[in-house]
């Protein structure tokens, strides 16, 4: 049996219904109408993200601030809120790495700063985990290629871990460092 739905579909109302004549395979129309549903279902995340989009511009401005005012856990906060907003945000995940390098080092462990820690790596991790680690933060937070606020002192900090934690002759005259 051959049958045509012609699909309408009032936007306005966001409402959709089949309407059936003789003439033309069924599977087209109906492939015909799951597209249109999912065009507007596409359309409308659009416009809902559009909305967050703007939340998490405003979440990325007071984590900024409060990163200027040295807190350090408030502005994470607020930089995943703006992650969890909209995941797509511009710098988000620079900004989230840039205090997690932060929070690592202002944590004493042993007396002296965890530098495994500002790595994000174990310290058990081989010289090659930690030297892989070390460059993807020195390439994400380059302060001449990025210019995130905190970008040059976070690239120091890791540049001195590596430093340490490749010269085995200058990191056993630091403090070890466990977790």
């Amino acid at each position: 049996m051959i049958l045509c739905i012609s699909l309408r579909a009032f936007e306005s109302k966001g409402l959709y219904f089949v309407h059936m004549h003789a003439g033309t395979h069924l599977f087209e129309v109906i492939n015909q109408a799951v597209e249109a549903v999912e065009k507007r279902i596409e359309e409308t995340c659009k416009s809902i993200m559009e909305c967050y989009k703007d939340d998490a511009s405003r979440a990325k401005d007071i984590a900024l601030r409060k990163f200027r005012d040295k807190d350090l856990l408030g502005a994470k906060k607020f930089v995943l809120n703006a992650q969890n907003l909209y995941p797509g945000r511009e710098g988000i995940s620079q900004m989230l790495t840039i205090l997690d390098v932060y929070i690592s080092a202002e944590k004493k462990v042993s007396g002296g700063v965890d530098w495994y820690g500002i790595l994000g790596v174990i310290p058990l991790a081989d010289e090659g985990s930690v030297k892989k680690q070390c460059r993807e933060l020195a390439l994400m937070l380059y302060p001449n290629k990025h210019k995130s606020i905190g970008a040059d002192g976070t690239f120091k900090l890791v540049s001195e871990a590596w430093s340490l934690l490749s010269d085995k002759s200058k990191y056993l005259m630091k403090p070890f460092c466990f977790h």
